[in-house]
């Protein structure tokens, strides 16, 4: 499976095609994965919300990213990953005083 390419633009020149199928690209790969998979692609979903300043959705992620390394005792970076994702939704959202 080919990987879409996606140029790293600022938020508001990523055309509404390209938002789309960052959404939507990685949701179904990981029905399959094991717990430390399933937690990074939950951080690169909230990352790509993030990036479009779409902060309840992305704080989503990263609350479920999180949750799946408490639940599995995932530690070490993809924990260190979790927590700097929910400063950054947090940042997004307004939400200084969480930061």
């Amino acid at each position: 499976m080919e990987l879409p390419q996606i140029a790293l633009t600022p938020c508001g020149s990523i055309k509404k095609a390209e938002t789309d199928r960052m959404i939507a690209f990685p949701l179904p790969l990981g029905t399959n994965w094991s717990p430390v998979d399933r937690s990074s692609g939950e951080w690169q979903i909230s990352r790509v919300y993030s990036v479009l300043e779409r902060g309840e959705p992305a704080l989503y992620h990263t609350k479920r990213n999180l949750e799946i390394c408490q639940e599995h005792g995932i530690g070490n970076f993809d924990l260190t990953f979790a927590y700097e994702a929910m400063a950054r939704e947090n940042k997004v959202l307004g939400n200084t005083a969480e930061v």
